[in-house]
């Protein structure tokens, strides 16, 4: 029996402390043009069977055309590369593992997953 795996993410396991400010540029080694004008979506969750926003999710969905406007988070897409900017206050979630995945919309409406893993928040003393 043959097997063909459409799965093209990567795996990426991020670590950051709550209430900083997350600023994370990703270089993918491909242009990222047709997703330039795109919706990008990274979700933040419990767990990956969890369906429901709850308090302690982040959820950024910013279109790259629009930019990052000081103390907004967003997305920045230049070239081959992708800056994913969480402001220190939508980073002001309880510490723990989560897991996330990265996703974009190009214009034709195709949905692609870049990234997936865990996203650990480390506790921070001063908030």
């Amino acid at each position: 029996m043959a097997t063909i795996n459409l799965d093209t993410s990567s795996r990426l396991d991020i670590i950051a402390r709550r209430s900083d400010t997350f600023d994370l540029t990703i270089d993918f080694n491909t242009s990222l043009a047709e997703y330039a004008y795109g919706d990008w979506k990274l979700q933040v969750r419990d767990a990956d069977t969890n369906d429901s926003t709850t308090a302690g999710d982040i959820t950024i969905n910013v279109s790259a055309t629009e930019g990052v406007l000081p103390g907004t988070s967003g997305f920045i897409v230049s070239g081959e590369e992708l800056r994913i900017i969480i402001t220190s206050s939508d980073m002001n979630i309880a510490s723990g593992v989560y897991v996330y995945d990265l996703q974009t919309t190009d214009a034709g409406t195709g949905v692609k997953t870049w990234l997936n893993g865990y996203f650990k928040v480390v506790e921070d003393i001063t908030i």
